[in-house]
């Protein structure tokens, strides 16, 4: 009865004396005398109308026009609310002349509420209604400061929010303009909002659903590479549905308001700038590639006239005319250089919820000793950020930034354009973190020049001149407000061969003093009449170290030289020149830098040794079919790549991370039979010492058996190809073992992640023209996603927008955990190496691991029999024979049962998963041939897991109880094959599926025992050939993995 009692009949064309809400009527009644002349300019240009209501109070009701006069009104104050004088049936005047009579409404008091006169034919009483605003003005206070929301306040009522006003609503109502005419209708609008109580629920809503649904199409804009055009489409498409919707519910006008109504729109409301980088004009002589300001490139005669301006130091031209579509012209430069300012991309990242946080964790981890995990167990980290810095500071923070340089190709069908691109990464992020799209820094993108310029130094000075205020700190604000000192320094530069050269200040490889390592020297030599530089020679007591200072020393002579024929033979005999990095006074140019294991072992060495092969005629095109009917043979797992195919014709092709797939897992398989047995032995003590420093973690003595072995290889290669066959990466193989100790695993520094930056900036769509502006522009757009705070939008009923939001969002949710995850990882794959099972603490590893299996949502429950029992028993008494845990002499049978787990990213299945499942094939250090435990040696066995089971039991500690939850793999071990006259060589198993090891205490296995998955193909040498007759090849665990 009440809401039916404050509706109205509204006589408009679109309702037709439909009843409606009282302010409905009112808005409608406006539209019919809508003035364009008074339209206001809102958000995106959308043109708002002012429709001003001119409306009369009947002058035959003069008793209503003296109570509408004299009453005062207030913020909360209602016109249903006031007692109206009983003037019988009300009257309201058509068009055509017709009275239409309404009956008073009255509430459940009998308390009459005054219908609002709208007379269409009669001129309003101005007057009257200006007096009734006035007075209502002297009980409220309005605050318009904000645009977005208007504030009234009363003296007697609390304040509240009207939203979503138009300017011109404001303009009207701050107007000094005496026409009363506007100024009532003015009044008079923002009186109606504020009475207008229900229609004010609905757009609160809407607007903060708007809100989300903006933000999740900027993050899907991002995530998803879609073009500029396509976007600016779609925001048009939904833009003009919100739109006409809301012709049909008024409410949604309030959608179509808020709603971005194009690309640009968007942006604005995402408070992302294209424009957060600067552009400077490049020289486009890549032997000069000086930077100007774009100011610097027009001059202007005594006429006025203008013209271009030539470089000052080569007198290349620096920009050309163009003429815009109006036939205006103007000067447009020819090559330009973006730089991202360091200093302002840190400001970003601390405000970053947790950020500050994450990159102290570093300080708190825990490593085996005699064990690299990662960059801060290396001598460079330990050494920049001394022992002082260690403890927990909350007022400042160290940040040791790794560069990189690289250049690709932007075009898909153009190969000769290439643009060089200055990464950035922050060291004391964890693994799970350090990569992501979010964190790292795009510092600059050089422009496509004729070829690659010689020299960097141009490009580096600006970041150089950052790098040298940061060094002792800038103060910065946190997430949680907090002021804090942060300095930041470079603690290496991670690039392949050409680029570290130009950044170190180094001469090329194909110098005579070609190494940025040492001073040996590399004299030119005739192979195949053919005059090539002598890279042989491996005894390193002989090579001549370069050190810091007499780098320095060298460089100070080569700068002081007073002809250019000078500064040039000077470089060549020490083999070095000048680099802007030599300003900062911390960085030491031999050891700041690493060489890359992915371009020195895998697109170097590996690729090498295969285009000998095939140039040896070792590999024709007959075993080329057979190496891929091998590779097809094998039962490989989902998380591992595979190779082309057709290895014969795409080889040359191949990525970096296809020759580390060959290397480790295909070749040793695939090639007995095909090259000589000489041949193969050399390749597998390369491929052996591959397998030692690919690990996530590696010990000091794993390392030394690495570079024992890779200096083995190469002198193998030397005596039975000839010194011809050297390479520069083959002589950069004797420095590798020195840069793992400066910055840990080969994991925290080889280019495979800044690798895939460079796939993913060539993926953005462009229109080939300011190529480096459009990419800059579309990688700034993925770090503003994460600094986009939604925490003040989350609650229960919007849960849904930010599971969404959250699951677009790489890494969002490792903030707090990813560098506690990737401690697990490494310390869990630390257990699993070559250590006796009784040197292990295994409590502290499976109370500390809990989390480290994942395994499905769902499981199955089974009933372990008494056997199942004792052998659990076991092997419970023996992991924590080492702690003052007691084992319950009963434990539950109960536990559930599933067909796969995770540790990390890496999915470990079963053959309840399927038979073809391609991920249940492990090797483990667990089992001896009777199925009892091995605790003397370490000896690995290829198994089939059956299934998983998470058990929980009851221990006893200082003579309290706790339960202890544990995952284990049920596996079905298998003997190796005891015959002499094997054909595979180690690390391969050959192992026959019919031999296996019968049930034992042995078939339960912790899962952080497991070594590695493998993959299993046929003995293809047997004769003949059977299917029983298989061949186990370990797999790497994955290196980087989340949570």
């Amino acid at each position: 009865m009440a809401d039916e009692q404050s509706r109205k009949m509204c006589f408009c064309n679109e309702c037709h004396g439909q009843l409606v809400a009282r302010a409905t009527m009112y808005r409608h009644m406006r539209k019919i005398k809508q003035k364009p002349e008074q339209g206001a300019r809102g958000r995106d240009g959308e043109i708002f109308q002012r429709n001003p209501f001119e409306a009369e109070i009947s002058s035959s009701d003069e008793d209503e026009a003296q109570w509408l006069k004299k009453r005062p009104l207030t913020a909360e104050s209602n016109l249903s609310d006031q007692p109206y004088p009983p003037t019988g049936i009300d009257q309201l005047v058509h068009s055509d002349g017709a009275n239409v009579e309404i009956e008073p409404a009255y509430d459940s008091d009998y308390n009459c509420k005054p219908p609002v006169k709208c007379a269409r034919t009669i001129p309003a009483d101005e007057e009257e209604m200006s007096q009734a605003v006035l007075e209502a003005e002297e009980h409220c206070t309005i605050d318009v400061s904000n645009s977005d929301e208007l504030v009234v306040e009363s003296a007697d009522s609390d304040s509240f929010i009207m939203q979503g006003l138009p300017e011109a609503d404001f303009d009207d109502m701050n107007s000094t303009d005496d026409s009363s005419a506007d100024h009532s209708d003015s009044d008079e609008e923002c009186f109606l909002d504020v009475i207008n109580t229900e229609e004010r629920n609905l757009q609160g809503p809407i607007t903060s659903l708007i809100r989300w649904l903006l933000i999740l199409l900027f993050r899907w804009y991002v995530k998803w590479r879609i073009s500029d055009r396509a976007m600016d489409w779609l925001l048009k498409i939904l833009s003009t549905f919100f739109k006409l919707l809301g012709k049909h519910q008024m409410f949604m006008n309030e959608a179509a308001v808020e709603f971005s109504k194009n690309l640009s729109g968007l942006l604005r409301s995402m408070k992302f700038s294209k424009e957060t980088f600067s552009k400077s004009v490049v020289c486009p002589n890549p032997e000069c590639a000086r930077l100007y300001s774009q100011s610097d490139i027009i001059a202007y005669d005594e006429n006025g006239q203008s013209a271009a301006v030539s470089c000052t130091n080569c007198g290349s031209q620096l920009s050309k005319e163009v003429t815009l579509k109006n036939g205006t012209k103007r000067f447009s430069p020819i090559k330009v250089y973006c730089y991202n300012s360091i200093k302002e991309s840190l400001n970003l990242l601390l405000l970053r919820p947790h950020f500050f946080q994450v990159c102290q964790d570093w300080k708190k981890r825990e490593v085996p000793s005699n064990t690299l995990c990662d960059i801060y167990d290396g001598q460079v980290w330990k050494t920049m950020f001394s022992s002082q810095s260690h403890a927990l500071d909350e007022g400042r923070l160290d940040l040791g930034i790794m560069i990189n340089c690289d250049w690709f190709q932007p075009y898909k069908r153009r190969s000769n354009t290439s643009i060089g691109v200055l990464y950035a990464v922050i060291a004391n992020l964890p693994w799970t973190m350090r990569f992501l799209p979010e964190n790292v820094l795009i510092l600059g993108i050089l422009p496509a020049l004729s070829k690659e310029p010689s020299s960097l130094n141009t490009f580096l000075q600006p970041l150089i001149t950052e790098l040298l205020l940061l060094q002792n700190g800038m103060e910065m604000t946190t997430s949680e407000t907090k002021k804090v000192i942060v300095s930041a320094r470079i603690i290496c530069t991670a690039s392949d061969i050409p680029a570290t050269r130009k950044l170190g200040g180094f001469l090329s490889h194909a110098a005579t003093v070609g190494c940025s390592k040492c001073m040996k020297s590399f004299p030119t030599i005739l192979v195949n009449n053919a005059r090539k530089r002598n890279y042989s020679g491996f005894q390193r007591d002989t090579w001549p170290k370069r050190t810091n200072d007499t780098h320095r020393s060298n460089v100070q002579k080569i700068t002081s030289a007073s002809t250019k024929a000078k500064r040039q033979l000077l470089e060549k005999q020490y083999g070095c020149r000048y680099t802007a990095l030599l300003d900062l006074p911390y960085f030491d140019p031999i050891v700041n830098h690493i060489v890359d294991p992915m371009h020195n072992l895998f697109l170097g060495t590996a690729k090498k040794m295969f285009k000998l092969w095939i140039e040896l005629d070792f590999l024709r095109f007959a075993a080329l079919r057979k190496v891929d009917d091998r590779i097809s043979s094998l039962s490989i797992p989902f998380q591992v790549g595979r190779i082309p195919t057709s290895i014969s014709s795409n080889f040359g092709n191949f990525t970096a991370a296809e020759w580390k797939n060959w290397t480790l897992i295909y070749s040793l398989y695939c090639l007995p039979g095909l090259i000589p047995i000489e041949h193969l032995a050399c390749w597998q003590t390369f491929v052996l010492a591959c397998e030692l420093l690919c690990q996530p973690f590696i010990s000091q003595q794993n390392l030394l058996k690495a570079d024992h072995l890779l200096m083995k290889f190469c002198k193998t290669i030397e005596r039975v190809y000839g010194i011809g066959t050297i390479t520069p990466n083959m002589h950069m193989h004797g420095h590798l073992a020195e840069c793992i100790n400066q910055y840990g695993p080969i994991a925290s520094f080889w280019l495979f992640s800044f690798e895939r930056y460079n796939g993913l900036l060539g993926s953005f769509t462009n229109n080939k023209r300011n190529i480096e502006m459009q990419l800059m522009r579309k990688f700034l757009a993925i770090s503003h996603c994460s600094n986009i705070n939604i925490s003040p939008m989350a609650n229960d009923e919007e849960s849904d927008f930010v599971a969404i939001f959250e699951s677009m969002q790489s890494g969002r949710k490792d903030t707090k955990t990813g560098s506690k995850s990737s401690q697990m990882i490494s310390q869990s794959t630390y257990y699993a190496s070559e250590k006796p099972i009784t040197e292990v603490v295994w409590c502290e590893v499976i109370t500390q691991d809990v989390q480290l299996a994942r395994a499905p949502n769902s499981g199955t429950l089974v009933s372990l029999d008494k056997e199942d029992l004792s052998y659990l028993k076991s092997v419970y008494v023996l992991l924590f024979s080492r702690s003052n845990y007691a084992i319950s002499d009963q434990l539950p049978s109960l536990c559930k049962k599933y067909p796969y787990i995770y540790i990390g990213s890496q999915r470990y299945g079963s053959k309840c998963f399927g038979k073809n499942c391609n991920s249940r094939y492990i090797q483990a250090s667990w089992t001896k041939d009777d199925g009892t435990i091995n605790t003397e040696s370490y000896i690995l066995y290829p198994g089939e897991v059956q299934h998983y089971l998470n058990h929980s039991f009851m221990v006893k500690c200082n003579n309290q109880e706790k339960y202890i939850s544990i995952t284990l793999a049920v596996v079905k071990w298998y003997k190796a094959t005891s015959r002499n006259n094997k054909s595979f060589l180690p690390p391969l198993i050959e192992f026959s599926l019919g031999n296996y090891i019968t049930g034992g205490p042995a078939n339960f296995l912790p899962v952080q025992r497991i070594a590695n998955l493998v993959s299993v193909g046929v003995n293809y040498t047997l004769e003949p050939l059977n299917s029983l007759e298989k061949i186990a090849i370990p797999l790497s665990k994955k290196n980087f993995v989340t949570f």
